[in-house]
């Protein structure tokens, strides 16, 4: 090897490795490697392959490869060859700094101390740009979940618009008037009421079904209601019903439960507010069930959040169509083909 260097043109450059002279400039060893085999950088091969790279002023910012090639000394951006080797490359400005480009190596303090100045502000934008897509990122994060947030009150505002406009077109259909000259007229005790209502075709006793709805067990009330329908069609083995069932119920009992239902919740349930809606809604289930809760912005309702209290819905109770989910039935039929058998048993009552 002394004797391969000893043939070499004496010269007092610095003389480094391919590898040290990449890391020097901050590019891949395989970048220095492909300017080496283009002839672009300025340097030798020993017989072990391992290559060398001479610099004669010792700064690694002159050992950029190419006299046709420019590389920005602020950002370290590599400029494409020049079109035309043969003509000299006129000075121009880096495309991502700005910074004016030029062949000319930086030798006077001034320009070094312009280009040092120049990397300084060039790192601290760099910086602060960064910091600037972080919170630009926080901030459209915080704005999806604004708009996700407002989509919801949107909707929430247009179902109790919905509901609104019901209750007050159900209002305009009441008859204020009459019904108080009606209830003035009423003279005869809730209780004798309760007795010419009370009367069942299969001599079923109604009184603790009674009692639930007077001290508001609803939850307790729904299951003895449909327990009761059971017992008076015989179907407590098969445990479901189906139109037929509800078509042929005794017409005394059918009406002794919804008197009680109607009752006891104020005008609020009942087969008779059932078929009611129904009607309001032109014996559609799935309108049908927004009306009166069993379905909430097209999520169905299962039947362990049914609201069991007073402030439901009208129409929310009884449910006799379904037990698991309101948009299903239970056994023979559908849940809107059992609510179109309650509506019109209801119906041929009056």
């Amino acid at each position: 090897m002394r004797e391969y260097l000893e043939g070499q043109p004496h010269t007092t450059s610095r003389v480094m490795t391919l590898a040290d002279y990449a890391r020097s400039l901050g590019v891949a060893y395989k970048t220095a490697w492909r300017w080496w085999k283009a002839g672009r950088i300025n340097g030798y091969q020993l017989p072990s392959r391992a290559i060398f790279v001479r610099s004669e002023t010792g700064d690694t910012e002159d050992l950029r490869p190419g006299a046709n090639t420019d590389i920005c000394r602020v950002c370290k951006t590599v400029l494409e060859p020049s079109l035309k080797p043969s003509v000299p490359a006129s000075p121009s400005s880096c495309p991502v700094c700005g910074w004016f480009v030029s062949l000319a190596d930086a030798k006077s303090p001034i320009e070094r101390e312009r280009l040092n100045w120049a990397r300084m502000t060039w790192e601290k934008f760099q910086s602060q740009s960064a910091s600037s897509r972080e919170a630009a990122s926080r901030l459209e994060s915080r704005l999806d979940a604004l708009h996700a947030q407002l989509q919801t009150a949107t909707q929430e505002r247009q179902y109790l618009q919905s509901q609104l406009d019901w209750i007050i077109e159900w209002l305009d259909r009441v008859n204020l008037y009459f019904l108080q000259e009606n209830l003035l007229n009423i003279t005869t005790p809730l209780c004798e009421d309760f007795e010419s209502n009370s009367r069942s075709a299969v001599s079923v006793d109604y009184y603790p079904l009674q009692e639930l709805l007077a001290t508001q067990q609803w939850q307790e009330a729904d299951a003895m209601t449909r327990s009761l329908i059971l017992q008076v069609t015989g179907q407590q083995e098969r445990d479901w019903l189906t139109a037929e069932d509800i078509q042929h119920f005794p017409l005394a009992d059918w009406q002794t439960l919804d008197w009680l239902w109607y009752e006891y919740s104020q005008g609020r349930f009942g087969f008779s507010i059932q078929q009611w809606v129904w009607e309001q809604v032109g014996g559609d289930y799935g309108a049908f069930c927004d009306r009166v809760g069993w379905r909430t912005r097209e999520n169905w309702l299962y039947y362990e959040d049914v609201r069991f209290g007073i402030d439901a819905p009208l129409g929310h109770l009884p449910i006799l169509g379904w037990r698991k989910r309101s948009c299903y039935g239970v056994g023979g039929g559908t849940a809107a083909e059992i609510m179109a058998s309650v509506a019109t048993r209801t119906m041929s009552d009056e």
